[in-house]
């Protein structure tokens, strides 16, 4: 869950800068995330370990419904065992984030207004796709209201 929330503030902190239209879009993040993960890859581990997705798997819709009823499990299960509850969340939260969620956005254009829902539908502007994979991903939070609030005021809010 900590790499997740850094993958994010690393998003909003350098990546949401007021370029023009169409200038930069998801596509050249992914490039530079992997250019990043690539350059910081333990020689002995491999990129396989990191265990990140760069591309676009299943039917978004169907993974947003797998995970409200994974969410569920997560609450059962953090009535029975608050640790195991809490450490498997987080593992779950950056696999989905990373893996599931974010390679759909991949080729979503750029705006400075854009505030699409939905991936590859319309254009999205930084404080929006934070706000708004998180939602998918069960946040319970406006995404509006976070999307318009200051990247760090963003971070504070996580």
């Amino acid at each position: 869950m900590i790499r997740s929330i850094l993958f994010l503030l690393l998003f909003l902190i350098f990546g949401c800068q007021s370029k023009p239209k169409n200038e930069i879009g998801l596509t050249e993040v992914k490039s530079g995330v992997e250019d990043l993960i690539m350059k910081n890859i333990d020689e002995e581990t491999g990129l396989d370990s990191l265990n990140i997705n760069f591309k676009p798997k299943g039917n978004y819709t169907s993974i947003i419904s797998k995970i409200k009823t994974d969410k569920a499990y997560f609450i059962n299960l953090y009535e029975i065992d608050k640790n195991k509850a809490i450490d498997s969340a987080s593992k779950y939260i950056y696999s989905k984030l990373l893996n599931d969620i974010v390679p759909h956005w991949y080729d979503t254009p750029w705006d400075f207004n854009g505030h699409t829902s939905t991936p590859n539908n319309g254009e999205i502007a930084c404080g929006y796709f934070v706000s708004s994979t998180l939602k998918h991903l069960g946040f319970n939070l406006n995404r509006y209201k976070m999307a318009q609030a200051a990247g760090l005021n963003e971070a504070k809010l996580l």
